[in-house]
């Protein structure tokens, strides 16, 4: 479980590396594998704005979605500066054992 845990901060913080060196604005989409109130997250992610906090709907469970009810939300997108969320949803399909995400965002001074 150290070894999970680790593994999972090494990741976010090279993900955060490479989106700091970025010049372009920055999307960071996908199964984060981080739910809400994970110290990782806090750490590393947090100062980028979630599309589900900012204007989802609902409770934004997207996982496990083949069983009955999905009890957390691990995917996520996240925008940096220069991008402003519209809308953003959970899909309604069961195509993996994620519910899928889905944003729209525009360029945002």
């Amino acid at each position: 479980m150290v070894h999970n845990t680790e593994t999972r901060r090494a990741q976010a913080e090279a993900i955060v590396a490479l989106a700091g060196a970025s010049t372009n604005r920055v999307i960071l989409a996908g199964d984060t594998n981080l739910p809400a109130g994970s110290s990782i997250f806090a750490d590393t992610l947090a100062h980028y704005r979630d599309g589900f906090d900012t204007v989802g709907r609902g409770l934004g469970y997207t996982f496990p979605a083949d069983t009955r009810f999905a009890w957390m939300r691990i995917d996520r997108i996240l925008a940096g500066p220069g991008l402003r969320f519209l809308d953003f949803g959970v899909g309604t399909r069961h195509g993996s054992d994620h519910y899928c995400v889905w944003a729209d965002l525009e360029r945002w001074p």
